[in-house]
């Protein structure tokens, strides 16, 4: 028996008295699941760590046997009334894909999954997935701006209004967040950097104050045989416990249900932007990168120039005229969110604007 398939058989046995099942919550079609024995004999007792693995679809997974195409509470059965306060609880869920149009594919499974869990492992990611320079446009990037806008959804500050009691106080916990990469080599920094610009397409859109750093903890890990997944199977584990027994409400395995089925109809009945402010949003995100990647290259020939003892003539002159040239680049490409009065477009676009001027400013100082 491998690592991983023994790692996995000792979470699932730990999770329920007898085989380990599997209990769909929201299945393949996109329809919620109806109640059923398994849910409801789940322990009212908290779980120590609830796991989230969203796979992508048509892609092997070696977190799973095989690839999801409904959202799964594992580890489940009927006979099952799960002394689970020392085990951990897995749910899967695929992510979203660009061609489907159904809720599950819009990613709306997997966020409505990963809203209860401490750790969320996102796998499938390729090579081809990293190389693009809007990380944001592929299938992942939709994946993670469901689970972000789902987040987010639930805080307290989004509505005003006090949770419900079986929902998890999402405000000051930090949920783990683990990309798994197939290559060493990957450039984390960039990475980490689609990521919270993701995050912040989201929490611009709700007009929530809150850092990414407050919700989430991103690792980067590099998965190529089972002993590799075992690895992150105990990372993740890890971290779920942490999350939970830090939190001041533990999330019971008996609230999972409700939890994931009442975020699912949340975020398949919240309308998504328009084409034209879709496009708009998409047309700062690229110009953002395009105009810092520009700048960032003038910005290291210089640092190279002052490595060597050398000085930059008219340095002043020249970083004023730089930093100029990149954000009137910006306003012309953006100009067509400015028309959209009334949407995030605007606010969206402005904010664009003042990261890239934050993050050159902040080479030059």
């Amino acid at each position: 028996m491998s690592k991983l398939s023994f790692l996995l058989l000792t979470i699932l046995s730990a999770t329920t008295r007898a085989t380990p099942a599997q209990t769909t919550l929201i299945d393949s079609t996109g329809s919620i699941s109806r109640q059923n024995p398994a849910t409801t004999a789940l322990s009212s007792s908290p779980s120590s760590g609830i796991v989230t693995i969203v796979t992508s679809p048509g892609t092997t997974s070696p977190f799973t046997p095989s690839s999801p195409n409904a959202v799964v509470l594992v580890g489940v059965d009927g006979d099952s009334v799960a002394s689970s306060a020392s085990s951990t609880t897995i749910i899967t869920s695929p992510g979203a894909t660009l061609s489907g149009t159904s809720s599950l594919a819009r990613g709306n499974g997997a966020a409505a999954a990963s809203c209860a869990a401490g750790c969320i492992i996102l796998n499938g990611i390729t090579e081809s997935d990293l190389e693009k320079s809007a990380f944001e446009s592929t299938r992942h990037g939709h994946t993670l701006s469901g689970i972000f806008r789902a987040r987010l959804m639930m805080l307290p500050s989004v509505d005003g209004d006090e949770e419900d009691d079986d929902e998890e106080d999402t405000d000051g916990n930090v949920c783990t967040l683990v990309l798994v990469v197939p290559t060493e080599g990957t450039d984390v920094d960039k990475v980490i950097g689609d990521v919270e610009d993701i995050f912040e397409t989201a929490r611009v859109g709700f007009g929530l104050d809150v850092n990414f750093e407050d919700l989430y903890d991103v690792r980067i890990e590099v998965v190529q045989s089972e002993g590799d997944a075992a690895d992150v199977m105990e990372i993740a584990s890890t971290a779920a416990s942490t999350y939970q027994t830090s939190s001041p409400n533990p999330i019971p395995l008996s609230s999972i249900p409700s939890i994931v089925t009442s975020t699912y109809t949340k975020m398949s009945s919240t309308s998504e932007p328009s084409p034209s402010v879709a496009s708009a949003i998409l047309s700062c995100d690229s110009s953002l990168t395009s105009n810092h990647r520009t700048a960032r290259a003038k910005l290291t020939a210089w640092r190279s120039r002052t490595a060597r003892g050398l000085t930059v003539d008219h340095f002043g002159r020249e970083a004023v005229a730089l930093l100029r040239r990149a954000t009137e680049s910006y306003d012309r490409d953006t100009i067509l969110a400015a028309g959209l009065p009334g949407s995030i477009a605007g606010p969206y676009r402005l904010d664009g604007r003042s990261k890239l001027t934050g993050r050159i400013e902040g080479v030059l100082q």
